[in-house]
């Protein structure tokens, strides 16, 4: 038969093989119109494409429709999630004041807090309960009206409390509540209780609070560090420690903790850093947690990882580390052997190396993009200055047994402090190049032509004494600002040494981690007051401190290039995390 729609023969089916035309549909849908040579015209394939795509248009259109709603029910789901939370948590408020009221006999006063409490969640239990003691109590005290004994009084049976009422009992009851819970070792609810007194008044018997706070960190931390959870311990070690500084019995706690964090937070993805942190951990505490297993597994894995890169010395002394750990293991003891036979035999020959204590020549300045950090040498157990060009990725050891370096502004003078201990101090080093010409009379190395630049290098010392940390220089290169543990005080402090000058350094005042801007300003942790504490901005020339922070949790400041912000760390959660401030807010 012919198709209607464009006269071609069509057997067999029922559509058209030359237009797709459905032929049992010629009643709903009348023939195209064709033109000369017998094809169908524009608005008749116009008309074939709208019936072909329009039922798959209608489905897309409903599937994006479907998404969009289910987006908007998770916005809405998540934002009556929130809106819980907070009614939750202001419903929370409202139960421990009227707590408080309840237990200072403010009995009217509770009722009123019970009641918003269970306004906002109606299924408060312990709202519930506390409403009811408060109606109880209200309903044995004696009324105002006259009674046989005592005679009629006008006095209301609720005194307005005056502000000094207020405070006082309030106190009272905080602190007999945090002593409760620290005598029965309930050190999480302990610790509640006494931050929510100093917030209130931390004049308040301020020894006694700050050792039940400090004890209480302690234990907490160790409580969580038993659970595992490592990061909420180091937090309340770090807590621990801002009330007393340098603690022999919690400091090793807190860095232990903090070494074996360090190697979780790399496990699987940088084994050499791992290696070297929980190397450091099994020197500490070969006994915390599984530290000695991890060393022995990052270990043999970093091995293999050294092995593949020709580097077979090191891999041998990774495999005797692993099996200081862990003897008795046949298969490490054979790549052991098999590791320092190759080593032997592939070992290229020696090269003449600057000594330890000296830096390689560099032009003048160390360069813009070198990066000079704190490198530890798992294999000597020992901290080192190393740098790295932003260009490559290899490191090379400039410093032996140093650590916690500063670059001047213009690169041309490296601080750091020693970490050798027969050499300890804060040194520093001037970097200078001058071009000597080169003349018939001039007595130098054969390798010298015309003229050459040769650079030297000069040590200076800017403290020997042990305790002193953390160096930064002036924005001219003429001074040293540097942190400094008292034992006597039993208190960190700075200190301001002029280079090139004998005259001793001058301690300026209370602080830590010291940071010196462009702009010439200090950025310092330290305590304006009792109950001002954080990072604070201070102006060396005129004496001035401004707050910038509320925490003495927040540390190691470091100003942005146009000084107008900071960055530091804090741990005032449960983790330390990094933070950002406006300096001129």
């Amino acid at each position: 038969m012919a198709c209607p729609n464009c006269r071609a023969e069509v057997a067999g089916s029922p559509f058209c093989p030359q237009c797709g035309y459905r032929l049992d549909d010629q009643a709903e849908y009348p023939p195209q119109q064709h033109d000369s040579h017998g094809k169908p015209d524009a608005s008749a394939r116009r008309q074939n494409l709208v019936r072909h795509w329009a039922f798959p248009l209608l489905v897309l259109f409903v599937v994006i429709a479907f998404g969009v709603l289910a987006l908007a029910l998770i916005g809405f789901r998540d934002g009556q999630m929130e809106h819980e939370l907070a009614t939750r948590h202001a419903a929370a408020i409202h139960y421990n004041r009227g707590k408080v009221y309840l237990d200072v006999g403010w009995y009217q006063m509770a009722e009123a807090e019970f009641d918003e409490a269970l306004r906002l969640v109606p299924g408060y239990t312990q709202a519930q309960e506390g409403q009811r003691i408060a109606q109880l109590e209200q309903t044995v005290t004696p009324s105002p009206t006259p009674s046989p004994s005592p005679p009629p009084t006008t006095t209301p049976l609720v005194p307005t409390p005056t502000p000094e009422v207020v405070v006082i009992p309030v106190t009272e009851v905080l602190f007999k509540e945090g002593t409760a819970h620290y005598e029965n070792a309930e050190w999480e609810q302990a610790i509640l209780k006494l931050e929510q007194l100093r917030l209130e008044d931390i004049t308040y018997q301020p020894e006694r609070v700050n050792e039940m706070l400090f004890q209480s960190y302690y234990h907490y931390g160790m409580e969580l560090d038993d659970q595992d959870m490592v990061e909420a311990a180091i937090a309340q070690y770090s807590r621990a420690l801002s009330l007393r500084p340098r603690h022999p019995e919690v400091e090793p706690l807190r860095r232990r903790a903090d070494l074996y964090q360090s190697a979780l937070d790399v496990w699987n993805v940088d084994w050499e850093t791992a290696v070297n942190y929980l190397s450091a951990l099994y020197e500490l505490a070969s006994d915390y947690k599984d530290a000695a297993d991890r060393l022995y597994q990052a270990s043999t894995i970093y091995a293999q990882m050294l092995i593949k890169q020709d580097r077979y010395c090191s891999a041998a002394k990774l495999y005797e580390q692993a099996i200081e750990i862990r003897d008795g293991e046949p298969d490490i003891v054979k790549l052991a052997e098999d590791t320092r036979h190759l080593c032997q035999f592939t070992t290229p020959a020696p090269t003449q190396t600057p000594p330890s204590d000296q830096m390689p020549y560099v032009e003048g300045k160390v360069h813009l993009g070198t990066l000079v950090a704190t490198c530890y040498d798992s294999l000597t157990h020992r901290y080192d200055l190393c740098a790295q060009d932003a260009e490559s990725d290899v490191s090379s050891t400039w410093i032996a047994q140093a650590e916690q370096p500063a670059l001047s502004l213009d690169g041309s003078l490296l601080a750091y402090r020693s970490a050798d201990p027969e050499r300890p101090g804060l040194y520093a080093i001037r970097i200078v190049s001058t071009t000597i010409p080169i003349t018939e009379s001039t007595t130098v190395s054969e390798s010298l032509t015309a003229s050459s630049t040769v650079t030297t290098v000069t040590f200076l010392t800017i403290t020997v004494e042990s305790e002193a940390h953390y160096p930064t220089w002036s924005p001219d290169g003429t001074r040293v600002a540097y942190t400094q543990y008292d034992e006597a005080q039993e208190d960190w402090f700075i200190y301001i040494a002029q280079i090139g000058s004998t005259t001793p350094p001058q301690r300026i005042r209370k602080g830590e981690w010291p940071n010196w801007g462009s702009h010439g300003l200090l950025a310092l942790t330290t305590c304006g007051g009792e109950n001002d504490c954080g990072i604070h901005i201070y102006d060396p020339t005129r004496g001035r401190l401004r707050k910038v922070t509320a925490s003495r949790q927040d540390r190691a400041a470091a100003w942005s290039p146009s000084g107008d912000e900071i960055a530091y760390l804090s741990d005032i959660g449960l983790s330390t995390n990094l933070y950002v401030a406006h300096v001129t807010a």
